[in-house]
């Protein structure tokens, strides 16, 4: 018995990392209606024979195991900031390089905090705004990659924003909307738009595409286009994180939110699955580059010929 409370326990530590604090209490129940259970096992071996007993022992370790591994595995988001960790820049006290990034951009929170940090703000933001504004993916498809990951990674900002974009700029509906959150294989959706949703998931959770999501968005996209995809999800990814680490507060003005009664996505994990041992999109040979190419690799060579990164 004393090996098998050890085992129990050791368990309970090395799962404890990912509880959400607040289940402690029944976690601490579990483990006691654990106890409890095997306790009763060893009982049970005493009355009715050592056979029995160890059967019934046997299979409360394993469902002591299984509870544990429940409990380690819940959602446990860190609660988001109702405060902003960096003020927003007052535009009555603004540097030159504030007063030029700004004078383009609206008053949203977003780039009144990220004006704090100029010379970073204008080397990320042309991604931005191309994946924005100058993609070759659908609008639709746009707004449902970056919703979703926006779901995933829980930023109300960053769904409240989008929620807006994709019914002005995408014509998406508020069912569709919620759908995105809610059920990314609901009969709203079309093959396509699953595979986008499942683009996100695949990204957030294991760091890369599948062969089957690949496939099927290789049905209505080309290979430069899937890229562009998975980009965009990509960068919401680092725009969800950076809003709530820095705890960018929605505008009074907004009227669309992030569902709340919805269970919650799981949080991320090791990625398990396999790695490619061949490129999906094979590189480009140094003769048949275009001028284009030429220009963007160039630079990026040293006098021997190998890459600076």
């Amino acid at each position: 018995m004393g090996r098998r409370r050890a085992w129990l326990q050791g368990r309970s530590r090395s799962g404890g990392s990912s509880r959400n604090p607040a289940d402690g209490r029944a976690s601490r129940s579990r483990r006691s209606t654990i106890w409890l259970a095997m306790r009763g096992a060893a009982c049970q071996s005493d009355l009715t024979g050592r056979r029995q007993g160890e059967m019934t022992m046997r299979f409360a370790v394993i469902a002591a195991g299984l509870l544990l591994t429940g409990c380690a595995s819940s959602p446990a988001f860190t609660p988001r900031l109702a405060e902003p960790r960096l003020a927003v820049v007052d535009v009555a006290d603004l540097t030159e390089a504030q007063r030029d990034m700004l004078a383009s951009r609206s008053g949203l929170n977003i780039y009144r905090t990220l004006a704090n940090h100029v010379d970073l703000y204008n080397r990320w933001s042309p991604l931005g705004q191309f994946l924005l504004n100058g993609s070759s993916i659908s609008a639709r498809h746009r707004e449902m990659a970056m919703l979703r990951m926006g779901w995933l990674c829980q930023s109300p900002y960053e769904w409240s924003q989008h929620a807006r974009i994709a019914k002005a700029s995408a014509g998406m509906t508020e069912a569709e909307i919620r759908a995105i959150a809610a059920d990314p294989t609901s009969s709203l959706w079309s093959d396509t738009d699953r595979a986008v949703l499942k683009m996100a998931d695949e990204l957030r959770y294991d760091a890369m595409i599948s062969d089957a999501t690949w496939a099927e968005l290789r049905k209505t996209y080309s290979d430069q286009q899937i890229m562009e995809l998975f980009y965009t999800s990509a960068q919401y990814q680092l725009v969800s994180m950076a809003l709530n680490t820095l705890g960018i507060q929605i505008e009074p003005e907004a009227v669309d939110f992030m569902p709340k009664d919805l269970p919650l996505p799981r949080t991320a994990t090791r990625p398990t699955g396999p790695r490619l041992t061949t490129p999906r999109v094979a590189p480009i040979l140094e003769a048949a580059w275009t001028p284009a190419q030429r220009a963007m690799i160039t630079p990026q060579l040293r006098p021997d010929g190998e890459a600076l990164n």
